[in-house]
């Protein structure tokens, strides 16, 4: 009992009290616990009671040890419990050279020590542990006030210590994610970042898989330089020898999806980094990444694993998070980057339809300026009957229109080219916005509208670019007039905030809210809206804001639905927040500018019952005085088109003489001959441009002062640079007025006679200028030519999609208008005898038959043509045309056919393939110039494997036509762009550029493909594709010959079109062929027709047009006589909206009378 009460102060303690109480004290230096002083006990029964890790050390040398429950953790297996009641210095052998100055100064001057997060290098669960503790070392005083010992509260903060540092290396990862824009940097910043933390991560290497996940590439490393053992560039994830002791294990964590430790690692690679401590680490752990929310390892992450740490789960759980942050971090550069390329991608397409516009508007000014040109002049005949003169103006008039759409979109080309350029001038905004509008009042007028227009002066000039102003007042005008039926519009101008505020305000229809965001978007149209007409691009509002934008302006619209809308224009005044370079500047781009009259006229169209009043513009003419200039002249004319050279030859012949040739090489030969007085020359041109022909002239010393006027439908200012710097005298682009050419070339020659006169004593000066001109132009040529280089680079594919794209949207505009311009032209042949009227109308017709065949042409490569499939045997076909063919080459070329016997029928249109031999027959012929073979084979092919490219089709069975020719063939670089639209490799005017594009548009929209051989020096083969025809059941199928019967002149046909100069057009072709023709301007009004007593054999309506469509129409008139015939007039390509109308009751825009009549005979019988 005594024994028990000597021990009770030891009583409770858990293990360490019981271990206490057990142990024989008598054998230690302390002695027996009944002689324990009594501040020893008590330290003690504190210590073993509490549950806060405590250790405490009796004797200043001895050092005995006690300590509790809580302070076993610390000591590891082991210490404990073998040195409970050993020295403490032999506990803590490993780290006492850093605990004894501690404890020495606490027996010295028994002041108490704390420290915080303190680094001890522990011999615990590894031989060398790295441990974080916070403790406080205080005195145990004896009964006699000297210190007999001291007593440690400690707590180790190892855990927290280490996730804090882990975290914050989270934290770098994560912020690093934005910074890493490809996957290279990403890796290369992660590793970086990794290698920040070389307590965790004494090393690291990323290795990415390639695409089959056969090789890893190392991307990025921290510690290990490229390339040594331990970091190789690729591991081979399928070879056994990548398991071996040699190499990192890759595939084993591939397939088990999860991370894999591999140990021994000195042994695999010797030697590798341990971060800040001396031994290198043993064990390495491979961390498969991967993409977030995917489970599909994309690479690896190499970790180095600390010497000094014990691999827990904590420690593997951090480097999954690592691993999981650098896989964020490369989905989001792999996202970026497809981001990039995708941007990439939708520029190209930008640049392909800059360029598609540049083109187009070459294509069409030509055939314009021989429109309007032959009709301005036959519009100036006095005694015109007032019928021909209304058919003359119509086509005029719709011309224009023509005009006014193609410099639309020239506009849009320049705006997105970044080429827009304006030319400020101080202007006094109110007076020309008053003029401006005061166009429009006659029109308002007889609609029953008020204009109202209040632009008081605004006390000071105001720059602006009159001819984008005039752009911006006309089509806000316009608009208001198209969506407002009865009220008023009201146009004013005033100071608002110091800003300049112009304001269209209309009380019309209005707009839906949900359709304002989209209003000033390009080619948007809201479907249902009421308005005047359904004609328009949608292209009116869109060019009006970036016009605005380029005066630094904006522009809002706010619209109520019934009570109108109201468009604010507003810049700002002064000059300061524009171009400086374009204060005042000389405009250098040909100008786009249409005049009002243009809009006007097109307004005057949407009303109902207005009178046509046919364009005077022989007053321009006749105020030509200067004429007199020309008088005894002689100009020579160079032009490869024919309707060129004698338009422009009539215009001149009466005022001087002319004489007319086809290329610039001839003209060279006619002024070394006898030098005339002018030039005007074309500037594309077979044998020697334009340029050349310039260049030519201004290096002979001879004609060195020759006045040269050029002409071209290229309306880029490179063009136009180019021209100036060679030495032309004027630069006129398609089309021109026809009293703008003959002024310019009046003041040509009289500037050309001042000039003579005055470089008599300037020679020397003009030779230095001209040097100076000549290296300009070099330079300008060689920056075009660079820049046509890098334009050339776009994708064949894009280019397709995108002209596909805009080719459907233009398209029912352009057929509208070409079909009002030939109707009239065709109606007019027949009636005006005079053989001068018959040669402008001959040119007008060519021309407008230009300009369709371009539509078809165009809509052939974008693949948006009609095609009528029937099985076709192409033997039978190329020896039907084996005339035609021969003829075609000529006497120099011999034709050799190898048809196969066994040849397959194929199913194709047969009139467009005839088209594909015979223009391929005509390329081969220009590659083989003096003589050669052509071969035209046919055979059958059977496809397994997948198309390798968008020209090759799909698996399958083909009839094959292949066309081989041995002429020069074609360099290897221009083989890939063979198929592209206006490309060709022949000289300029011999070839549009669209033949094989057109073949391969055929072919892909067929079902089949197109491929080309080539050799240069040998010749060329190009194989056509097409899909085999299914077998006819029974009895071969007999072609069957169409009876038509005659006309029923007796027949009345209801016309019913919402366009005022397509509907007058139709009924006067009607009228010619002897029927009946009745008139209808909507929907409505032809169903009241129908419903009255009227007898009506056949309705003949437009597609489009606003409240009702042809096919709701056609609808309608199904439920009152399911008996009466209805076709349908359009001048769309695709089917859209007709899908489940009858083909035979379908008339495309422009149509001829022989369709016309073919169509309504079809329908009546």
């Amino acid at each position: 009992m005594e024994h028990v009460r000597d021990l009770s102060f030891l009583a409770g303690g858990g293990e360490m009290g019981e271990r206490t109480r057990a142990m024989d004290w008598s054998s230690t230096a302390v002695g027996s616990p009944a002689k324990w002083p009594q501040s020893l006990k008590a330290a003690v029964s504190i210590c073993l009671g509490s549950r806060h890790p405590m250790v405490l050390w009796w004797g200043q040398t001895s050092h005995v040890q006690f300590y509790n429950d809580a302070y076993i953790s610390f000591l590891g297996p082991e210490k404990h419990p073998a040195f409970l009641g050993r020295s403490g210095r032999e506990c803590w052998s490993e780290i006492w050279p850093v605990m004894s100055p501690m404890l020495d100064h606490v027996f010295s001057t028994g002041e108490a020590t704390w420290s915080e997060d303190f680094l001890y290098v522990l011999n615990r669960n590894l031989a060398r542990e790295e441990g974080y503790f916070t403790f406080s070392y205080s005195p145990i005083r004896t009964d006699d006030g000297s210190i007999g010992g001291i007593f440690c509260a400690c707590n180790e903060t190892t855990a927290r210590v280490l996730g804090e540092r882990r975290l914050q290396t989270l934290r770098d990862l994560g912020r690093m994610e934005a910074n890493g824009r490809t996957v290279a940097s990403a890796c290369e910043i992660a590793a970086q970042t990794l290698g920040e933390n070389p307590h965790d991560v004494p090393f690291a290497l990323i290795y990415l898989l390639d695409s089959d996940k056969h090789r890893a590439e190392l991307v990025a490393t921290s510690a290990i330089p490229a390339g040594e053992p331990g970091a190789p560039f690729t591991v081979d994830i399928l070879r056994a020898d990548s398991e071996e002791q040699s190499n990192w294990p890759l595939s084993q964590a591939l397939e088990a999806a999860t991370a894999k430790l591999v140990s021994d690692i000195s042994v695999r690679f010797g030697v590798l980094p341990g971060g800040p401590w001396p031994e290198a680490p043993e064990t390495a752990l491979i961390t498969p990444i991967a993409a977030p929310g995917h489970n599909i390892a994309t690479g690896f992450l190499v970790s180095g694993l600390s010497p000094r740490q014990v691999i827990n789960a904590d420690y593997l759980s951090f480097f999954e998070l690592v691993a999981g942050q650098i896989g964020a971090a490369i989905a989001n550069a792999r996202a970026y980057e497809a981001e990039r390329r995708r941007a990439e991608a939708l520029a190209e397409i930008d640049r392909a339809k800059t360029s598609f516009f540049s083109n187009v508007s070459h294509e069409f000014r030509t055939p314009l300026s021989l429109i309007l040109g032959p009709l301005e002049d036959a519009l100036k005949i006095g005694n015109l009957p007032t019928t021909e003169r209304e058919s003359l103006a119509t086509a005029h008039r719709n011309s224009l229109r023509l005009l006014k759409l193609v410099n639309s979109l020239l506009d849009f080309s320049r705006i997105e080219a970044g080429r827009a350029q304006a030319s400020y001038e101080p202007t006094d905004l109110a007076s020309l916005t008053a003029d401006i509008a005061s166009n429009f009042r006659s029109a308002f007028e007889r609609a029953g509208l008020k204009l109202l227009v209040d632009c008081p002066p605004l006390g000071a000039p105001v720059f602006v670019d009159p001819e984008m102003w005039e752009k911006i007042v006309l089509n806000l005008l316009s608009n208001a007039f198209k969506f407002t039926f009865n009220g008023q519009v009201a146009v004013s101008l005033q100071i608002v905030d110091d800003r300049i505020a112009l304001t269209v305000c209309d009380s019309g229809v209005g707009v839906p809210p949900d359709e304002l965001p989209r209003l000033f978007e390009r080619f948007h149209r809201i479907e249902g809206q009421e308005s005047r007409t359904h004609e328009g691009s949608g292209i009116g509002l869109a060019l009006v804001q970036e016009l605005v934008k380029l005066h630094s302006g904006t522009i809002t619209v706010d619209s109520v639905i019934g009570r109108g809308t109201s468009f604010t224009v507003t810049i700002p005044f002064g000059k300061a927040h524009l171009p400086q370079e374009r204060i005042r500047a000389e405009r250098q781009l040909s100008s786009t500018a249409v005049r009002a009259d243009a809009f006007v006229q097109e307004a005057l169209r949407w009303l109902p019952d207005i009178p046509s009043v046919a364009t005077e513009v022989s007053a321009e003419l006749r105020a030509a005085s200067e004429l007199s200039q020309l008088s005894g002249a002689r100009i020579l004319i160079a032009d490869d088109n024919a309707d060129m050279r004698a338009y422009v030859g009539g215009l001149l012949k009466a005022y001087c003489e002319v004489q007319t040739v086809a290329d610039g090489q001839a003209a060279i030969e006619v002024i070394r001959q006898d030098c005339p007085d002018l030039v005007i020359a074309d500037v594309m041109m077979p044998r020697l441009d334009g340029f050349g022909l310039l260049r030519a002239i201004r290096n002979d010393a001879a004609c060195a002062e020759l006045p040269v006027i050029l002409l071209s439908a290229r309306a880029d200012e490179e063009a136009k640079v180019e021209g100036f710097g060679i030495g032309a005298d004027a630069y006129l682009i398609k089309p021109f007025n026809a009293r703008e050419l003959l002024a310019q070339i009046a003041a040509s020659i009289k500037m050309a006679k001042f000039r003579r006169e005055v470089e008599r004593t300037l020679a020397s000066r003009v030779e230095a200028r001209t040097r100076e001109l000549a290296e300009t132009n070099a330079q300008l040529r060689l920056q075009i030519e660079q820049r046509e280089k890098a334009e050339a680079e776009v994708q064949q594919l894009h280019r397709l999609e995108a002209i596909g794209q805009l080719t459907s949207g233009v398209a029912h505009d352009f057929n509208n208008l070409l079909s009002v311009v030939l109707t009239n032209a065709r109606l007019l042949s027949r009636r005006l005898y005079d053989p001068d009227h018959q040669e402008g109308i001959q040119l007008i017709c060519g021309a407008a038959e230009r300009g369709a065949k371009l539509i078809t042409q165009l809509l052939a490569f974008s693949r948006k043509q009609r095609l009528k499939p029937q099985a076709v045997n192409l033997n039978s076909t190329i020896a039907g045309m084996s005339d035609l063919l021969g003829a075609c080459l000529g006497g120099t070329i011999r034709l050799k056919m190898s048809l196969a016997q066994d040849l397959w029928p194929a199913s194709v249109d047969p009139m467009q393939i005839e088209s594909v031999i015979l223009n391929l027959t005509i390329n081969a012929r220009d590659a083989m110039g003096a003589g050669g073979v052509l071969t035209l084979e046919t055979f059958n092919a059977t496809i397994d494997n997948a198309s390798s490219g968008p020209s090759e089709p799909v698996p399958g069975q083909y009839v094959g036509l292949a066309v081989k020719d041995t002429g020069v063939g074609i360099p290897d670089h221009l083989v890939p762009r063979v198929f592209e639209p206006f490309f060709t490799t022949k000289k300029p005017g011999e070839g549009s550029g669209l033949g094989l594009a057109q073949v391969h548009g055929f072919a892909k929209q067929s079902g089949g493909g197109v491929s080309l051989e080539t050799h240069v020096g040998r010749g060329t083969t190009v194989k056509v594709l097409l899909p085999r025809a299914p077998e006819a059941r029974g009895h071969e199928q007999q072609q069957r010959a169409t009876h038509v019967t005659a006309t029923n002149v007796t027949a009345r046909i209801l016309v019913v079109d919402d366009d005022k100069s397509v509907l007058r057009s139709t009924l006067r072709v009607l009228d010619s062929l002897g029927y009946a023709a009745v008139a209808a301007a909507s929907g409505a009004e032809a169903l009241r027709l129908i419903d009255s007593s009227l007898q009506i054999d056949l309705v003949l309506t437009d597609f489009a047009m606003p409240e009702m469509t042809g096919v709701e129409l056609a609808e309608a008139i199904r439920a009152m006589d399911p008996n009466l015939p209805v076709i349908i007039v359009t001048g769309y390509v695709e089917r859209i909206g007709l899908s489940d109308f009858d083909e035979r009751r379908i008339l495309r825009k422009p149509f001829t009378e022989d369709e016309l009549i073919e169509k309504i005979k079809s329908a009546l019988h």
